[in-house]
């Protein structure tokens, strides 16, 4: 079992303004507005808030005021970010797709002699500076021009998709990505993701 993805179309030119930009009054309505999510995260990182890690809300107060403080603890960083992604943007996926898709995706796109899903989907390209996290949240950011080069390879790959499909989810799995880029092209936006 993989983990899943949280797909979101962001204006990124909006989401870099965010970092830096010192504005209280921003970080304090994405708490109310998210409120119940702040509650949740520190519930499920008490350990690691006790620890010594920020709270998320202190992660989201930090990267607004453009200085994380605890670098080691990238993951609070990770989820201040997608805190971000979802006020700057909105959530663009249907929430089945798994973190496992590239056991059945890179085969074909060997084949067809493309790279990586990794790689397409620019696993480890954060839409601004923060400090990575070690293990989760995975991100990537897929801008227009790499949008393009993943509809290619999709294209590519399609007429290769093997006879038992059921089995693997082939074809579903390129539709759930053709429809993160057509949420995101319709909004002018890129997309961010999120693994966890």
């Amino acid at each position: 079992m993989g983990y899943g993805f949280s797909v979101y179309g962001v204006d990124l030119k909006k989401l870099r303004t965010a970092r830096g930009s010192k504005n209280a009054r921003l970080a304090a309505a994405i708490q109310k507005k998210q409120a119940a999510r702040f509650t949740h995260a520190d519930d499920w990182f008490a350990d690691d808030i006790a620890s010594g890690a920020p709270s998320l809300a202190i992660a989201l107060d930090e990267l607004i005021a453009g200085k994380p403080t605890k670098k080691q603890y990238g993951f609070q960083y990770g989820y201040a970010l997608e805190v971000l992604c979802e006020h700057f943007g909105k959530r663009i996926d249907e929430g089945d797709l798994s973190s496992r898709i590239d056991e059945s995706l890179d085969p074909l796109l060997e084949k067809a002699k493309k790279p990586t899903l990794s790689k397409l989907l620019r696993s480890g390209v954060f839409p601004l500076a923060i400090p990575e996290p070690r293990d989760f949240p995975e991100i990537g950011t897929i801008d227009a021009k790499a949008m393009t080069a993943l509809g290619s390879a999709l294209a590519a790959i399609e007429p290769m998709i093997p006879p038992d499909d059921d089995e693997l989810g082939v074809a579903w799995v390129i539709a759930e990505i053709r429809g993160w880029i057509a949420r995101a092209t319709k909004s002018r936006r890129s997309i961010v993701w999120f693994v966890y």
